[in-house]
């Protein structure tokens, strides 16, 4: 799909698949050069709401500050996963909330 997108619209797609079945979350960067996965362990259990918005914040932030596309993907992929594995959560009575801790 991501090498559908990108040869659609001739720019470079970043397809997000930590909401995938599976013991990986894995996303697909297809640019004009090829497609590149990046894969760390799944969190399973853990609050992701918000995760598309924090991992394209995260590749504005690295293309902001000079990195390649490929090297932003990656930082961002990383600083994502910290996010969700340090979520942090609160409770009043019955109600339980979470949210994904950006450091």
């Amino acid at each position: 799909a991501a090498a559908e997108l990108q040869g659609r619209f001739g720019a470079p797609v970043l397809l997000k698949g930590g909401h995938l079945r599976g013991g990986a979350a894995v996303d697909v960067l297809a640019t004009a050069e090829g497609i590149e996965e990046f894969t760390l362990p799944r969190l399973a259990g853990r609050e992701t709401h918000g995760s598309g918005c924090t991992l394209s914040a995260a590749v504005a932030a690295g293309l902001a500050r000079g990195r390649a596309l490929r090297t932003a993907v990656a930082g961002a992929k990383k600083y994502l996963h910290r996010a969700i594995e340090r979520e942090i959560s609160w409770q009043r009575g019955k109600n339980r909330t979470a949210a994904l801790r950006h450091l």
